[in-house]
């Protein structure tokens, strides 16, 4: 995690990283599925938002369902489908970036 600075922030979470520290808690698809999504897959992914009250900084997860748009050799391009509940940094429709590590589960596809 590298939510380092003091401001608002969003990153997303590596998926496998969290399963490889706590596989009794976090599973993941295996990497043949997650390196297999076409257009229109929707995937769920771990946004990590950075945000402050009157407590100071705090880091809160959320797990959010993205629309793949486009797929290439680097990654995917993908359209958040649902809201963050803890920040206004990311809304639906925005365009996400990720790779396979990031994906924490599949949904059917063309659903959100």
């Amino acid at each position: 995690m590298k939510l380092d600075s003091d401001s608002d922030a969003w990153e997303l979470e590596d998926a496998e990283e969290r399963h490889r520290n706590a596989p009794d808690i976090y599973s993941v698809p295996a990497i043949a599925e997650r390196t297999n999504r076409r257009e229109g897959d929707c995937v769920e992914l771990l946004f990590l938002f950075r945000g402050r009250d009157e407590h100071g900084l705090f880091i809160q997860s959320e797990r959010l369902t993205v629309t793949i748009r486009n797929v290439s050799s680097s990654g995917y391009v993908g359209t958040l489908n649902s809201p963050p509940v803890s920040s206004a940094l990311l809304h639906v429709g925005d365009s996400v970036c990720f790779e396979a590590r990031h994906i924490s589960s599949i949904r059917a596809a063309g659903r959100g």
